[in-house]
């Protein structure tokens, strides 16, 4: 039983290592994209393609009355349909604060303190960028580990962001 969990594993990483380097036939729509983002963190966001298929976003994020700095290198992928959805996958890291200011029941924090995070980040996500106007939206899906102080995964971090694009 041992062996076909193993297996299964490195099927899995296998195919997700494969698709995120696999070349594909599309291009971006935009050299530079940038706007909000809300959803479990909200905050800014800037796109920007270092060449045709591969970008750098950097997002700044405000999450439990801290700020949260994010960088990330990702590779666009093609088309998933022939309406110009595109997907993306990535990775990078982050640094940041966060002050929890009262008792948290999820974490069982009865006391006020302030925690400096740094941590690797992964993300995958839609995009959609309008033909006919200059707007481009994203949503996306970005897990992240926290390797100082409050270390451990955190996995509900969502978003959508709708950003300008400059072409």
């Amino acid at each position: 039983m041992r062996t076909i969990k193993t297996l299964s594993i490195v099927v899995a990483l296998t195919a997700l290592a494969w698709v995120a380097t696999a070349d594909t036939a599309s291009a971006q729509q935009y050299r530079t994209a940038i706007g909000l983002r809300a959803g479990t963190s909200a905050g800014f966001d800037v796109k920007h393609f270092v060449n045709r298929y591969n970008a750098i976003e950097g997002l700044v994020e405000s999450r439990w009355n801290g700020v949260n700095f994010v960088g990330l290198y990702e590779w666009q992928k093609g088309p998933i349909d022939s309406n110009g959805i595109e997907w993306f996958i990535g990775v990078g890291g982050h640094i940041g604060t966060w002050n929890t200011r009262h008792y948290n029941p999820w974490f069982n924090e009865p006391y006020p303190r302030s925690y400096h995070v740094a941590g690797v980040d992964g993300i995958i996500g839609l995009e959609y960028t309008f033909r006919d106007v200059p707007i481009n939206l994203a949503v996306d899906y970005r897990p992240s580990f926290n390797i100082t102080e409050y270390t451990g995964f955190w996995l509900d971090n969502v978003g959508l962001s709708v950003r300008y694009a400059i072409r």
